[in-house]
């Protein structure tokens, strides 16, 4: 699904991907999926939303042995929220 949600971003299809982001999301509560909803609701234009997913995103708590791409999409989130809210 994850994969399927990043084709469709990749491709514009910001609606797809969102739906496809949620699904793998359900399955597994990953940052790194997180933040894909969170840029999919940004280009979509659905700023709340975004904001809230960016937010909870930051907030995720991670393992010290944690994934980099987990890592990595707590810290962007925390970016890409700041930036959207400006």
């Amino acid at each position: 699904m994850a994969l399927q949600g990043a084709e469709a971003f990749d491709h514009q299809d910001f609606t797809t991907a969102l739906d496809r982001f949620g699904r793998a999301y359900a399955l597994v509560p990953a940052p790194s999926i997180s933040i894909m909803q969170a840029r999919s609701l940004a280009k979509l234009g659905r700023v709340l939303e975004a904001l809230d997913k960016y937010e909870k995103t930051q907030h995720m708590p991670l393992a010290d042995d944690a994934p980099v791409a987990f890592k990595q999409a707590v810290s962007d989130a925390k970016r890409e929220g700041e930036e959207l809210w400006s």
